[in-house]
């Protein structure tokens, strides 16, 4: 799907969907009511002799601060930042675990962090993940040379998830004089331009009735598309799409949603998978194309949307009207110059249109974008190190029905599953060299998790692996800090140093009535 390589995070750090316009609308609930903050972020960091700036928003939480000189440093990625992202979910279990500030930086051109009043072509140029990188480094600077000079901060803890997640990795590597330790959620840490191993994930987190049925019921959806596409747009209100593989696209899109963002143990409406293979054996509808489109229907339904702003079609991302909860067309963007991630139709046992292939991806960035582009796939796991990422203290975590794990760093003693389809040598897959000791990683794939799932609000409903792996992030950070004691100052009334100026005093006396003693004596 384009709209969850689209927009991959949500339910991440600001994400609740792998579109992120949706999450505005979905998640309104959840902004609390704290405040918004801004400062002067550079434009082009690589440019010496650039003066421009733009107000850039962030949020700070300094409710369990304890003197611990700890930050917690949320990433938030491809869409707008919640009022609350530093003060909810699993960022809230840190600040509090660890006694410190959390704040969370929104990325560039999304929400209400834009440098341009429009987001044409040529104003999207200063949009990527290196100029995001340098923002997070320059805005790090900017809290310990103001709001947060008191605090003498030593250790950061970088946090993310989905595109988010990467980054919080490659901000570990590539800053690390900046950063103490990171979690990676959902972070598909490697470039593709092609990613057919999305769909056969996504195959292989269903039972093989439910597989064989969404591939029968896409195989007569796009049947009927081809023989009358203006007939058949109708059926789900998508007459705005004038492309008929945008429209297969919608299909494919809520096939992967059910899948990316299932939760078996939560509310009913957030158990899609039981949902779309329900529908699709229900027997009281006629056709297995009419049980898809029931399906996709209800989805739109759970979601409060409709077929184009659910789509990632041409007529929609082609606007560059600037919008606070818009942020699909940023993100194309991202996916057309920097990371690929198409979801392609495998060769064999695909659950989408054979029809969505590379060209049609690449069609789909010219024509919202104006201009041939192409992901600079070499560049950045050239820059970011792919698969063969290097730096120490970092935790990679994935779901195991998550298909972004495709992309990640996996651990096979720890999962269920690792297929590696797709890929050459499975290098997403930890090799039993020590690497995993030796740069002092955690690698978790969670049992039925989801997307980012450990980045989630806790709650008594979670799974035991999922309550697992929360618990063995904590403790691993804890040790690393136990591990890396640094000197942040004292206080006379301290214990220990109460005690060593006594020591101290002790021997000094001491020294001084040897002293007077061989005085006396010779």
């Amino acid at each position: 799907m384009l709209s969850t390589a689209i927009s991959l995070i949500t339910l991440c750090s600001a994400y609740l969907k792998f579109n992120p316009d949706f999450v505005s609308r979905t998640n309104q609930t959840l902004r609390s009511n704290a405040e918004y903050k801004t400062f002067k972020q550079k434009l082009d960091h690589f440019d010496p002799q650039s003066t421009t700036t733009f107000d850039q928003r962030y949020v700070i939480n300094t409710l369990y601060y304890k003197n611990s000189h700890t930050l917690i440093l949320d990433i938030s990625g491809e869409s707008v930042m919640p009022a609350n992202a530093a003060s909810s979910g699993f960022v809230n279990v840190l600040a509090e675990q660890f006694e410190a500030v959390a704040v969370s930086l929104e990325h560039r051109y999304y929400g209400k962090s834009h440098p341009f009043a429009a987001l044409t072509t040529d104003n999207l140029k200063y949009l990527s993940s290196q100029q995001a990188l340098a923002d997070l480094a320059t805005f790090v600077d900017f809290l310990r040379a103001g709001e947060l000079k008191s605090h003498n901060i030593k250790h950061i803890i970088v946090t993310g998830g989905s595109y988010a997640g990467a980054m919080s990795a490659w901000f570990r590597t590539m800053y690390p004089h900046i950063t103490f330790a990171s979690i990676a959620s959902s972070g598909p840490v490697l470039a593709q331009m092609d990613f057919p191993e999305y769909d056969q994930a996504i195959s292989e987190a269903i039972d093989a009735k439910c597989r064989a049925a969404v591939q029968a019921a896409t195989k007569e959806v796009e049947a009927a598309v081809v023989a009358d596409y203006e007939k058949e747009r109708e059926t789900l209100k998508c007459t705005q799409l004038s492309n008929k593989v945008d429209y297969l696209y919608v299909v494919a899109d809520a096939v992967s949603y059910a899948i990316q963002y299932n939760q078996d143990d939560g509310p009913a409406k957030k158990q899609t998978i039981k949902l779309l293979c329900d529908t699709l054996d229900d027997e009281s509808i006629p056709t297995l194309k009419e049980r898809m489109n029931k399906f996709v229907g209800t989805i739109f339904e759970y979601l409060e949307t409709d077929c184009f702003d659910f789509s990632s079609s041409r007529e929609r991302l082609s606007s560059d009207v600037v919008s606070e909860t818009q942020s699909s067309r940023q993100w194309m963007y991202q996916v057309c110059t920097e990371f690929g991630y198409f979801q392609v139709a495998p060769a064999e046992n695909s659950l989408r249109s054979a029809l969505i292939d590379s060209q049609y991806h690449l069609d789909l960035c010219k024509a919202i974008f104006g201009k041939e582009l192409v992901p600079d796939i070499e560049g950045i796991n050239r820059r970011y190190g792919g698969l063969d990422v290097k730096g120490n203290n970092i935790i990679f975590s994935n779901g195991e029905k998550d298909p972004w794990k495709m992309l990640s760093i996996l651990n096979a003693s720890l999962a269920t599953r690792t297929s590696t389809a797709g890929t050459s040598n499975g290098g997403h897959v930890v090799p039993e060299d020590g690497r995993v000791e030796r740069q002092k990683w955690g690698v978790f794939v969670i049992k039925d998790g989801s997307h980012c799932v450990d980045l989630h609000t806790p709650a008594p409903s979670d799974s035991q692996p999922l309550k697992n792996v929360r618990r063995y992030e904590i403790e691993m950070l804890k040790d690393w800090l136990a591990q890396n004691v640094v000197p942040v100052g004292f206080k006379f009334t301290d214990p220990v140093v109460l005690a060593s100026v006594v020591t101290i005093g002790v021997m000094v006396v001491a020294f001084i009535a040897i002293v007077i003693v061989l005085g006396a004596t010779y």
